[in-house]
């Protein structure tokens, strides 16, 4: 009789274990199929990563929880993106980011602790006293660790028990392999997203551009123009411009703000206002840039600097007065004319509170050109990294002497392209060609 109860006993508790084990498998699946249902439903990261840490907590018992990404290609590349924390628990945040990180790595496995303190795989770091258990499982996609996902502190159970154990280990394990794929799908659509957008906005900035540099330049009797801007990046800080002055007097203004893309186009814009609202208010180049210099210093910071060649055309004598605030010497030449460089010195704008530019006054007799140019051209560099150089721009003017200027224009374009070949340009180009006929 005995022995029978005891038997019965036995079986009562191994059903009672099994019935356990089956209460806890059911529980596992129902938050494995509400987690996968919510989070496929989500392409915001951030809501993904957020029900992903809580929906962990409940299912382990932990009072923290956070996710930590991985980008190898930042500077720090370790970001805690969400945290976590039960709010009957008023613990401060716990840290270990850094030291899991740089296990996991190694191991891609889920790594579970209940005594950090004396756990080697943490010798020598400090590690927060109110941290009791810790318990991380990688989230990998193809095998690539991108991130972690980690919980705190086992609360204690009715058996007393407040440490994870191998069931804790598993589910969390699945939890962070079936989430991984649906964070880095909803991470890659958001950064999609973010490039669309940044297109947009560089759409609308190189459209803004455009219409700084002069839609048509003007039919001038006895003066052949052509020119260009082509920015090294979508847009760019260099610009150029031609303003009737009357009595068949022009002012040509070429100009380059220091650095290159977005800052710098949205610099040129206000630069090439600034010249706009300077020019009919002074006769000469020099009173130009210098009340040009006065506005700059009391708007740009220090480190941006704008240097400049501006020139002022009459038509009727093919005289021209230039002035130089930093910018590269002029280029002449002509069908009897050898090509020379007019020595030309001056500070950039926004340099010195009183700036020195150099000036100089020319005629250009019938068929000699005036090429004004960025550094774009003889600083640009090909996949050996030698510059193109003033000397190569000087020899290959010898060939252009008795060219129109949209052809004199074209052809140190295209000189320039072949020279750098396959190279990314460094920085912007823009030239001016003016041409006496």
């Amino acid at each position: 009789m005995a022995k029978a109860q005891d038997d019965l006993n036995r079986a009562l508790e191994a059903l009672q274990v099994e019935n356990q084990r089956l209460s806890r498998a059911v529980q596992e699946l129902s938050i494995l199929n509400e987690l996968s249902v919510v989070i496929g439903s989500m392409l915001n990261s951030n809501q993904v990563m957020e029900i992903v840490v809580k929906r962990s907590l409940h299912a382990v018992n932990a009072e923290q929880g956070t996710i930590t990404m991985l980008d190898q290609a930042a500077i720090n590349p370790l970001k805690t993106l969400i945290r976590a924390a039960d709010t009957s628990f008023k613990h401060e945040r716990f840290h270990l980011d850094q030291s899991i990180a740089g296990w996991m790595q190694i191991h891609k496995r889920p790594l579970r602790s209940n005594d950090l303190h004396g756990d080697n795989r943490f010798s020598g770091v400090k590690i927060d006293d109110n941290i009791r258990s810790i318990l991380c499982a990688p989230l990998l996609v193809k095998n690539k660790l991108i991130g972690m996902l980690s919980v705190f502190n086992k609360k204690s159970s009715p058996s007393g028990d407040v440490g994870f154990d191998e069931q804790d280990e598993r589910l969390l394990a699945i939890i962070a392999g079936q989430s991984a794929q649906v964070i880095e799908t909803a991470r890659l659509y958001e950064s999609e997203k973010a490039m669309q957008d940044m297109e947009r906005e560089l759409s609308a900035a190189r459209e803004v551009q455009r219409n700084l540099l002069p839609q048509l330049l003007p039919e001038i009797a006895g003066i052949d123009l052509a020119a260009s801007s082509i920015p090294a990046r979508d847009v760019g800080g260099d610009y150029y411009d031609v303003i009737p002055l009357g009595d068949d007097r022009y002012c040509i203004l070429l100009a380059d703000v220091s650095g290159k893309g977005l800052p710098a186009a949205l610099v040129s814009t206000m630069v090439k206002g600034i010249f706009r609202a300077q020019i009919p208010q002074h006769k000469s180049p020099q009173e130009i840039l210098k009340a040009a210099n006065v506005l700059l210093r009391s708007i740009l910071p220090r480190s941006t600097f704008v240097t400049a060649m501006l020139a002022i055309l009459d038509a009727k004598h093919k005289s021209i007065e230039l002035c130089s605030a930093g910018q590269c010497p002029p280029l002449c030449f002509g069908a009897k004319r050898a090509p020379e460089y007019l020595t030309m010195t001056g500070h950039p704008m926004n340099w010195l509170e009183t700036p020195s530019f150099d000036s100089l006054s020319i005629k250009l007799r019938a068929g000699e050109s005036l090429v004004l140019y960025s550094d774009g051209v003889i600083e640009a560099q090909n996949e050996m990294d030698i510059f193109y150089g003033a000397p190569a721009l000087l020899t290959f003017a010898e060939s252009l002497g008795r060219k129109p200027a949209q052809d004199i224009h074209d052809a140190i374009v295209e000189t320039i392209n072949e020279f750098t070949g396959q190279r990314e340009p460094a920085d912007d180009l823009t030239l001016v060609v003016i041409r006496a006929t």
